[in-house]
């Protein structure tokens, strides 16, 4: 099993990086979810955490979420889903970082 605590926390220090405020701020909340997700991924609370960062990418459909939400099919043990969420993360023009 691959673990992906690593990725899982970079997309969360990119995403507070963004520096959204405002507590309405849809980017704020999502952050608020990958915060969790973090949390959760560290306690190995996979599906758990695969909750969080879908409720994040539906309120800032980030790249970086993307590849993270694979990474924690990986760790499920949904080789097949995971799949399916490489070339949308490619697709979508991540950034380098």
């Amino acid at each position: 099993m691959i673990r992906s605590s690593t990725l899982v926390l970079a997309v969360v220090l990119v995403v507070f990086a963004r520096g959204a405020v405002a507590d309405d701020d849809p980017r704020a909340t999502a952050q608020q979810h990958i915060a969790k997700a973090t949390v959760l991924h560290e306690q190995r609370h996979w599906r758990q955490a695969l909750e969080e960062l879908n409720t994040a990418y539906t309120l800032d459909p980030q790249p970086e979420l993307l590849y993270a939400t694979a990474q924690l099919h990986v760790a499920l043990g949904d080789c097949p889903r995971a799949i399916t969420f490489y070339p949308r993360h490619i697709d979508s023009n991540p950034t380098a970082a």
